[in-house]
């Protein structure tokens, strides 16, 4: 738990307790004022539900959700809160309206996480109830069946210091307070006690009493608001209906910028001490022209009245869609000037929350198990937004590079599952926030526009928006109606591709006979254990070697399916120097290119035409690194001695990234001989060589900085990043800033590097941001001492409350860096035998954390035995955790593979 400053916390109270006795009474006016306000209410459900006892724990299952579901209907909620900068907790009210089953004879639950409960009252009468942390049980006999009911609880609850619930976050320059809420998919019970699950849809309405100063941010703007000596009461109006874990609730000093030049209403929040880091065109611009594209494209207005968007702090995501007040992750403010891949970066996933607001918040799923279809859906429309409404022309590739890339990384780990899969419990759902739900499913939605045609799919995606508008929904709501748009039967397409896991590879074989092509198929592989074939449409390219380079000769669309699939349109055309089976990545499939291509591709890489040809085909040589079928010092000669000819920086932003992936392994290898240690200064040498060669003030200079310091290890590579550090090396039109500082300090404090304690010290006086006091922890974490490493392990393991989870992630990321490898072997064993301790005392977010982050992957046959054994053992462990152990188990064992053909 974070540690507040309160200087002389006695005195504190007694010098506030006036201030705060006036916002308090008005706090219970208010909700008896509230209370006597009329509600719309529409027939109650008439079924009887089944009687289900809930078991006391912090998850909420799928089965009593049911249940609850059937038991209640037009729930309302009336909020009072209490807000203030000196306590670590809340106070609040919260009335609910809602009707009753007839004939229910069930107790009614009401979720609240980790708080007190002060006093319930039900319909006027002060009532008996039950309360175990998690949840407050209310006998069936307390509620009228049939009529509407009222419940009004009076509570508090400490503030959140992990990023869920309402998080609490203290400026470690001004001391101010900023607050924020994040709940998906099961923390906005956190917040006020209620029915929290996505199918009990409700209407709020909340009046926040907080300090003057601050602003107050929900789902709909304030109607006014009244001054109360050192505190403001804000009032707001009744919101749409929607689900609990999208409803918002930010506060504070923040800073606000303001658009209104179009019909939605537009403001951008965050805290004072990044406002001159704030560049606003590149929030605004690409709002506006993304809101122009998603009104046409879904064609129904935005459905909610104004759109705000709030900066946060210690925020363990990189977005969240909450109703008309999203918030974004700090890392989308740099304090250095941003390349065009981040402004890219940015505009996507503004367009990604954004398309939430229409599919997801207007309509929604029904369960934890329609995750996947709001996150793929989102994803797919971000990338299609940006690269229609905006300059992000090459938006496509960078979901190829990044998106896909996860999703086919995540569907061949030993944690892949289908799409659409059974979620038995909150628990559960945490697990499903992968390359799966987000990366596999975007990319299988894509092909739907190929299959169905554009046209056709658009209309599906408004028919099924305009039905079901403020309602939940399943998958078959949204696959009918796109199949009564396209007029098919989808039924086998979701078979395929939605309940089944595994990745297919597809493979083109040829024949030619006097110059021309005499038989072509196209073959379909599965892996033994996930066998299922599938069918979808591609385009198969064929190329020509020309003396100036290589030519598309012809491009043939193919649906292909089962094992084998002869493409009789290639017969009679011109042999091929070259195929590429899935061309302009129509398809969701992993490519082997065959023998005749490889060697063409090895000569003429380079000159394919289109950049994502390129980047496609060098994901294919990446690809077989990864599948041990070329050697890891064959791509980095390979990708060096053809770098240079390169023009496209996303193509060589993807081969660094693969060139720091392989200097990883050769760190990784059990001695480091002469041959891997000349790989390293290879790839040090040619970071360094592609920052000498970039344009100034290029993002191509900044990026190979921030590679080159990335890979440094050799002594005479981190004597130049000292150089540049004391400003013995200029590097023309790059401006050595805090950001960069920090990395090269924390670069320094990993090799122990020449002055690098007293280099720590002059950054950490200088920069008093919340960055920079995250930062100097790093750089002390990072340090190779045994003892050091034991320190900060202690920490994680026995003091977890120390740090707020954002900063425990930071040190669990930093604790055993690659070049720490031998460090890491050391602790090993401590390590695994923590976690099931560490699992039964913290919450998910935590374990799951330091499982991802820790777990020892040290490529070896006695760890690959060591993780069979924790996977084996550590069955009774949380769902993530049990997860991330089960994905470390695969990729030893592929690293293992990978090593041995080093050695080879």
């Amino acid at each position: 738990m974070q540690i507040i400053i309160n200087f002389n916390f006695a005195w504190q109270k007694l010098k506030n307790l006036y201030r705060n006795l006036q916002p308090v009474a008005i706090l219970m006016f208010s909700v008896l004022i509230v209370g006597c306000h009329a509600v719309e209410r529409t027939a109650p459900l008439q079924k009887a539900p089944e009687i289900i006892e809930r078991e006391p724990t912090a998850s909420l299952s799928n089965r009593y959700a049911v249940l609850r579901h059937s038991q209640l209907s037009n729930v309302e909620y009336r909020l009072s809160l209490l807000l203030d900068a000196e306590n670590d907790f809340f106070k609040g009210t919260v009335t609910i309206d809602m009707d009753v089953a007839a004939n229910n004879r069930a107790p009614i639950t009401i979720d609240f996480d980790g708080g007190e409960v002060s006093a319930v009252m039900v319909n006027n009468k002060k009532v008996e109830w039950q309360y175990n942390q998690w949840f407050i049980s209310l006998a069936a006999n307390l509620f009228r069946n049939s009529e509407n009911n009222t419940v009004v609880i009076e509570y508090r609850r400490p503030y959140s210091t992990d990023g869920y619930g309402l998080h609490r976050f203290q400026e470690p320059e001004s001391g101010e307070i900023y607050l924020y809420s994040h709940f998906e998919p099961y923390k906005a019970h956190r917040l006020f006690p209620h029915f929290n699950q996505p199918n009990i849809r409700a209407h709020y309405q909340i009046d926040v009493v907080a300090p003057k100063h601050w602003s107050v941010i929900t789902s709909v703007r304030e109607t006014k608001i009244d001054s109360l000596a050192n505190f403001n009461h804000w009032h707001f109006p009744r919101s749409e209906n929607f689900s609990s874990y999208i409803f918002p609730l930010h506060a504070g000093p923040y800073q606000v910028w303001e658009d209104n030049s179009t019909h939605i209403p537009l403001r951008l929040f965050a805290r004072k001490q990044l406002a001159k880091y704030i560049h606003v065109d590149e929030w605004f611009t690409p709002t506006k022209q993304l809101f122009a594209f998603f009104e046409k494209y879904f064609a129904i207005p935005y459905p909610f009245k104004k759109y705000d968007q709030v900066v946060s702090p210690d925020y363990n995501i990189g977005a969240m869609e909450n109703v008309a007040a999203v918030t974004f992750n700090e890392r989308y403010v740099s304090r250095s000037e941003k390349t065009r891949s981040q402004k890219q970066g940015l505009a996507t996933i503004i367009a990604h929350e954004m398309a939430h607001m229409w599919f997801g918040n207007l309509v929604t799923m029904d369960w934890w198990n329609g995750l996947w279809l709001k996150e793929s859906f989102a994803t797919y429309m971000s990338y299609l937004a940006v690269n229609e409404a905006t300059e992000y022309k090459e938006s496509w590739d960078s979901f190829y590079a990044n998106i896909k890339q996860w999703a086919y990384s995540s569907d061949q780990a030993a944690t892949t599952h289908a799409i659409e899969l059974p979620v038995e419990s909150t628990d559960d759902a945490y697990t499903n926030f992968d390359g799966i739900t987000y990366g596999k499913g975007a990319s299988v939605l894509r092909q739907l526009p190929f299959y169905l045609g554009e046209d056709v799919f658009r209309q599906g995606v408004r028919n099924y928006l305009t039905k079901y508008s403020y309602q939940n929904t399943t998958l078959s709501d949204f696959m009918n109606e796109l199949a009564k748009a396209a007029q098919t039967d989808l039924t086998q397409w979701q078979q395929q591709w939605l309940y089944k896991a595994g990745l297919n590879t597809i493979k083109a074989d040829f024949q030619c006979l006097n110059g021309t092509i005499s038989q072509l198929s196209l073959y379909q592989f599965a892996p033994a254990e996930l066998p299922t074939l599938r069918s979808q449409r591609v385009q198969l390219a064929l190329y020509q070697t020309q003396s100036n380079g290589i030519k598309l000769n012809q491009l043939i669309p193919v649906i292909y399916q089962g094992e084998k699939t002869r493409v009789v349109e290639a017969v009679g055309l011109p042999c091929p120097d070259a195929i590429h089976p899935n061309y302009d990545d129509w398809g969701y499939v992993k490519v082997e290119l065959d023998q005749k291509t490889i060697a063409t591709l090895k000569q003429h890489i380079n000159h394919f035409p289109l950049d994502k040809t390129r980047l496609m085909l060098w994901q294919s040589l990446w690809d077989s690194v990864k599948d041990a079928k070329m050697s890891v010092y064959d791509f980095i000669d390979f990708a060096i001695n053809n770098a240079n000819s390169q023009d496209s920086i996303s193509i060589i932003n993807n081969f660094s990234e693969h060139l720091i992936y392989s200097a990883a392994y050769l760190n990784k290898l059990p001695t480091n001989s002469n041959k891997s240690l000349t790989y390293l200064k290879k790839i040090e040498t040619y970071f360094w060589h592609q920052l000498k060669l970039a344009k100034p003030a290029s993002d191509r200079q900044r990026e190979a900085l921030w590679h080159a310091i990335g890979v440094t290890q050799s002594e005479s590579a981190l004597h130049n990043l000292y150089d540049i550090y004391q400003g013995n090396i200029q590097l023309d039109g790059l401006t050595i800033d805090q950001d960069i500082r920090w990395a090269l300090v924390k670069k320094f404090n990993q090799f122990l590097y020449k002055d690098y304690q007293e280099m720590f010290e002059q950054e950490t006086n200088k920069d008093l941001s919340d960055k920079g006091m995250n930062q100097a922890i790093v750089a002390q974490v990072i340090r190779p001492e045994e003892k050091n490493k034991q320190y900060w392990l202690d920490i994680l393991v026995n003091s977890p409350e120390k740090y707020k989870l954002a900063t425990a992630k930071r040190i669990m990321n930093n604790l055993f860096p690659v070049s720490q490898h031998h460090l890491h072997q050391k602790f090993s064993q401590q390590i695994l035998q923590q976690i099931p301790l560490l699992d039964k005392k913290v919450e998910q977010a935590y374990s799951r954390a330091f499982a991802g982050n820790l777990i020892p992957e040290l490529c070896t046959s006695q760890s690959i035995k060591q993780l069979k054994k924790a996977e084996k053992n550590y069955q009774q462990l949380s769902p993530s955790v049990k997860k991330a152990i089960k994905a470390a188990h695969l990729n030893d064992k592929n690293c293992f593979k990978i090593l041995q053909k080093l050695a080879g």
